[in-house]
């Protein structure tokens, strides 16, 4: 597993600027629990980049699972 030491924390770079590590491993989840307990059904979002302002939206899932 990742060290995650620095994650979420200010680097100081110089008088005016800073940087934050945000994550290390796209598309990748690291669970800090040995068991998942959702309070409602998981929900799949896409970026809809295809207009002058980027949007998350919602995607609807079938019956079996798939979107």
């Amino acid at each position: 597993m990742p060290n995650l030491c620095a994650a979420g924390t200010a680097i100081w770079v110089d008088n005016h600027t800073a940087s934050v590590i945000a994550g290390w491993d796209p598309d990748v989840t690291y669970w800090f629990a040995p068991h998942v307990s959702y309070l409602d059904e998981p929900v799949t979002w896409v970026l809809d980049v295809h207009e002058d302002h980027p949007e998350w939206l919602s995607v609807a899932r079938k019956a079996d699972g798939g979107t």
